[in-house]
């Protein structure tokens, strides 16, 4: 148990830090592609409202 607790926690830090990585490029590319896309199906977009 104290050998398996270290491997355990790094790999804890590991998973939460890759979620958080993936997430924030996640939603990076979310909105790049938002500001980036024309609009579908006759949406207008923010421009085209303003």
């Amino acid at each position: 148990m104290i050998l398996f607790f270290p491997w355990l926690l790094m790999g804890a830090s590991v998973s939460f830090y890759a979620l958080v990585l993936s997430y924030s490029l996640g939603s990076l590319e979310v909105s790049d592609y938002a500001r980036n896309s024309t609009p579908r199906a006759g949406m207008p977009s923010g421009d085209e409202l303003r």
